[in-house]
């Protein structure tokens, strides 16, 4: 008796997969849905369309205004200082507000 409990208890992986089989099965899907576990999402078909960049970083006048900023092929400098003028503009912006 005490065997037939403990094995009652234990579940093995194939004990698991056959439950969520007949779970699968009863929720309407098929017996095969649950051996794509591990995924919360579906996998992509490939290839990949070369659209499926979700967000910039920059918006694309700022990028425009970066690159024609740049020089040598130094982007980060020129992202450097687009930054600072940026806040230079900004605080101008609102210091005339303050002023004015």
């Amino acid at each position: 008796m005490n065997n037939i409990k403990n094995a009652a208890e234990t579940t093995s992986f194939e004990n698991l997969l056959a439950l969520g089989q007949m779970e699968a099965i009863s929720e309407g899907g098929h017996a095969d849905d649950v051996l794509a576990t591990g995924h919360k999402f579906g996998l992509p078909s490939l290839p990949l369309p070369s659209n499926t960049h979700l967000k910039h970083r920059y918006d694309p006048l700022v990028e425009q205004v970066t690159k024609l900023l740049m020089r040598h092929g130094k982007l980060s400098v020129a992202q450097r200082v687009g930054s600072h003028l940026s806040y230079y503009v900004i605080c101008a912006f609102y210091f005339c507000l303050n002023e004015c």
